[in-house]
């Protein structure tokens, strides 16, 4: 995969890439391992995190900060997080005090 040269955004980008296609490929030996035939429909669902077993919210949010964790909190990261964060919030803050209030 050719890396792009420059401007420190564009490296971030591409190690981002990089760290997905190396998560695709984990999950793939991992889907081999367990003996699931792979197809599109499966590698989907292990991408998505889609195991079939039931996970509240504050299990999903603990393992996706970890994973976050994991690439050691960059520039980018945080500016992808930033708007799902204050949807959440939105969400939350619609879900208890405004539909309560009533």
């Amino acid at each position: 995969m050719g890396v792009s040269r420059g401007a420190k955004d564009a490296l971030d980008k591409n190690n981002y890439l990089n760290n997905q296609i190396a998560r695709v490929q984990a999950l793939k030996r991992e889907l081999s391992d367990k003996g699931i035939p792979l197809t599109p429909t499966a590698l989907r669902d292990a991408y998505r995190g889609k195991t079939g077993e039931n996970r509240g919210v504050l299990e999903i949010f603990d393992e996706h900060n970890q994973k976050c964790e994991e690439l050691k909190r960059t520039a980018l990261v945080q500016e992808l997080h930033l708007p799902v964060y204050h949807a959440i919030c939105m969400m939350v803050e619609n879900y208890f005090f405004v539909q309560n209030s009533n």
